[in-house]
């Protein structure tokens, strides 16, 4: 097993805080504090801010520093909406090329592990389970291009559907119900059943008002 550079942990250990709240969106990434915190020099760390940057989590603003991405309506929709997008491109691309049956095991397979996390799992562990099953149609296409692409662009996702559901009242148990629908569709081949449930499932807008002030 390969040894991770220290850049490589920095990235890692940052990357995730993103994405479990520790750091939230808007959030200023103090370099001196943070390698302090981490044992480590500045240097490392600019490198590990600099990868992070690269994947759009973090942006570095002029004579300001590093911040975590403000989530926006406007990047919310976006996201949403080219996510669908995708998913929708994976499913024809599963009939297209006769990865119907792998989809399947797939869909089944995550729709087990959604309902354990249901039931006992946060609520952020609950949105990853969610999208984790949408995944499913990218993953079974088996093009490494495609789930290149798709992968660029989930953390951002998971992240804006996390924080558009703080505060809500959620009915998560709707979210098994339209996992075993969605596959039921995919059996009996109704792909515009299909395609019309990819595009429903998201939460269609954006409460700005839903993420906390640091």
């Amino acid at each position: 097993m390969a040894v991770l550079t220290i850049r490589q942990q920095l990235y890692r250990t940052l990357k995730q805080r993103i994405l479990d709240g520790v750091y939230p969106p808007g959030a200023h990434l103090n370099i001196d504090i943070i390698a302090k915190e981490q044992g480590v020099s500045n240097s490392p760390l600019r490198e590990a801010m600099t990868l992070l940057v690269k994947d759009r989590l973090v942006e570095n603003r002029p004579n300001a520093g590093m911040y975590v991405i403000e989530i926006t309506p406007q990047l919310y929709r976006e996201l949403v909406d080219t996510i669908n997008i995708w998913i929708e491109g994976a499913y024809r691309l599963c009939l297209k090329y006769g990865k119907t049956e792998c989809l399947l095991a797939l869909m089944e397979e995550r729709l087990r592990a959604l309902k354990k996390v249901i039931r006992r799992g946060t609520d952020r562990e609950r949105i990853f389970a969610i999208l984790d099953f949408q995944r499913c149609f990218v993953t079974a296409t088996e093009n490494t291009v495609f789930i290149s692409s798709f992968g660029s662009e989930f953390d951002r996702l998971c992240l804006a559907y996390y924080y558009n559901h703080l505060g809500r009242e959620i009915d998560w148990d709707i979210n098994v119900q339209r996992a075993a629908t969605i596959i039921d569709a995919v059996k009996s081949g109704l792909v515009d059943t299909v395609s019309d449930m990819i595009w429903t499932w998201s939460v269609p807008h954006f409460e700005a008002n839903q993420i906390p002030e640091e």
